[in-house]
């Protein structure tokens, strides 16, 4: 039987590895250029000039992409080896001309017993990344990843077992911890994670999802002073291991034997098709942590015993609302490009609640004894993040998008108890703890014959205590800059000039402009005036002094920003 088996799977690789291979097919699959002049004026400093910009470039391809995969059925076995695209760039990054370039990668390599399978590829033994659909984030890139893996880390050589239909799935890693190029740690690591999937067929379109992970390594350990544990064992986790707090000499040694940390996860979710372009999505998600070390530590020759555990949750809550698919970006100023390139027509809101994190201590010796116990706040108490697009679907022509983020933060700095520690990693200002972002545009494509004329505004806006308090970069779309660049308002110098650091006013920009294509073929003519900080009362021209001594320094206001006009020729 075993030899029919293997011989089976053999027939069935080989059979399937000499099947049709992607065909060389040279072709430029990309070519274009631009050329630009533009005036303007700097509306603070008073100054005009001119700026010229151009750019070429084409890509080549060899080959198209394709895959070839072995087939089977029943006990076989499955090789799938895709090529792929790459962004085809020339030398030290410039795309001034490069061949479009393929990488040919492992996608798949299975042993199938019917349902079941045995995958034999190295992957990551952690679970917990859910994305949420959004009206400015989508499940296409890492702006809608609100929860991320949780669990051991590097966990990568090893298999996983499986099964799977078109209901359910299951999938168990069973994977262990190389150390550089050696990979006899005896150090390992089990994750699970059951699925029931969007396609099934009792309740089309619910999906939950249910996972678990565990180092069960050999015993680690590590020996530094008693004052530095707690940053040595953040490195490691979120589990924090300074017995200095309740009168531990910071002189005294602490070795840490044992460390596990269990990462367990849940997602849930149900798309509800209203008709053929609306639909409806409600989504949570949480993953959380529990971390235990024990170890001895030891001073003036004695010895004792010292453990601690730490518990961590997020939990995170989402709908979507929307009439049609990410497609592109939102394409409206301060939301196109990057910070939103998979927009989806629709209206939303995600909502992150980082829960407490609680923790415990124990230390003795003989003649010594302590515990402790707390509960650690995050700095946000609740974060809400609003999202509204529409891209020609409501009304022809017509572009609307705006994305918020408002959080309501802790406002407490630190309370201590003799026993029993509360700490809030609290608002920079306890009196000042909603912070508000907004980002908005609007354009109108204005069609006569082949005149196409496009006037569009956009705002952004963020109020003190969301700058102050850094949560800028706190949710996965903000971490792609939507509201970095806001404008000058404080000064961090110190002397005279360091009174200029108070503004309570918050900071907004405007942005406005119309661009004009279809007079001429191939060209557009346009004007924008994008504004600094319009909320900026700072007056810096009373420190023209101070600032004449330093280079390319600033003695006049800056808050008005520029305009230009220009003309652009491109395919």
């Amino acid at each position: 039987m075993k030899k029919i088996v293997a011989l089976g799977a053999a027939a069935a690789l080989v059979g399937g590895l000499f099947a049709a291979e992607p065909a060389s097919n040279p072709s430029v699959v990309e070519f274009t250029g631009n050329a630009s002049v533009e005036w303007g004026v700097d509306l603070d400093a008073g100054q005009t000039g001119f700026k010229n910009s151009e750019d070429a470039s084409f890509k080549m391809k060899l080959f198209d992409t394709g895959d070839k995969s072995t087939s089977g059925d029943g006990v076989w076995a499955e090789l799938k080896i895709k090529v792929e695209e790459d962004d085809g760039v020339g030398p030290n990054g410039v795309s001034k001309g490069a061949f479009k370039g393929k990488n040919a990668v492992v996608d798949t390599a299975k042993l199938h017993f019917g349902d079941f399978y045995i995958g034999i590829r190295s992957g990551d033994t952690t679970t917990g990344t859910y994305k949420f659909d959004g009206a400015i984030r989508s499940a296409d890139n890492d702006n809608a990843k609100w929860l991320s893996d949780v669990g051991p880390d590097g966990y990568t050589q090893g298999i996983v077992a499986g099964y799977g239909n078109n209901n359910f799935g299951i999938d168990v890693d069973f994977r262990s911890n190389p150390d550089g190029d050696n990979r006899y740690t005896s150090d390992y690591a089990i994750a699970a994670e059951a699925k029931l999937k969007d396609s099934n067929e009792l309740v089309e379109g619910l999906f939950v999802d249910l996972g678990g992970s565990v180092n069960i390594s050999k015993e680690r350990w590590e020996s530094v002073e008693l004052a530095d544990v707690a940053n040595e064992a953040v490195k490691k986790s979120k589990y924090t291991f300074d017995l200095t707090e309740y009168g531990a000499p910071a002189t005294a040694t602490a070795t840490v034997n044992k460390y596990n940390k269990i990462g367990y996860s849940f997602n849930a979710g149900y798309k509800l098709k209203i008709d053929d372009k609306n639909w409806l999505k409600p989504a949570v998600g949480l993953t959380g942590t529990y971390e235990t070390a024990a170890g001895e530590w030891a001073y003036g020759g004695a010895k004792g015993d010292v453990s601690g555990t730490a518990n961590s949750n997020k939990l995170v809550a989402g709908v979507m609302f929307g009439w049609g698919s990410a497609d592109g970006n939102a394409g409206v100023y301060y939301l196109d490009g990057g910070p939103a390139e998979k927009a989806c027509p629709g209206v939303s809101v995600v909502a992150k609640i980082p829960l407490a994190e609680k923790m415990a201590y124990s230390a003795s010796m003989a003649g010594f004894s302590m515990s402790g116990s707390g509960t650690s706040y995050d700095k946000v108490k609740v974060l809400f993040t609003p999202a509204f697009c529409t891209k020609g679907e409501l009304i022809e022509g017509l572009s609307v998008a705006a994305y918020s983020e408002m959080a309501i933060l802790n406002g407490e700095e630190k309370s201590e108890g003799t026993d029993n520690k509360t700490t809030y990693a609290g608002a920079k200002d306890k009196n000042d703890t909603f912070a508000l972002a907004l980002a908005a545009g609007v354009k109108y494509d204005i069609k006569a014959d082949d005149i196409t004329v496009t006037p569009q505004v956009g705002i952004r806006f963020a109020n003190t205590a969301y700058v102050d308090n850094e949560i800028n970069g706190y949710d996965p779309l903000s971490k792609n800059k939507v509201f970095d660049g806001l404008g000058k308002q404080k000064k961090a110098d110190s002397g005279e000039r360091a009174a200029l650091d108070v503004n309570a006013d918050g900071f907004f920009n405007l942005k406005a402009g119309v661009n004009v294509s279809g007079l001429i073929n191939n060209t557009s003519f346009y004007g924008v005036y994008e504004s600094a900080n319009l909320l900026n009362k700072t007056d810096y021209s009373v420190y023209k002094a101070s600032y004449d001594a330093e280079k390319d320094a600033k003695f006049y206001n800056v808050k008005l920003g520029t305009f230009n006009v220009g003309c652009k020729i491109s395919f």
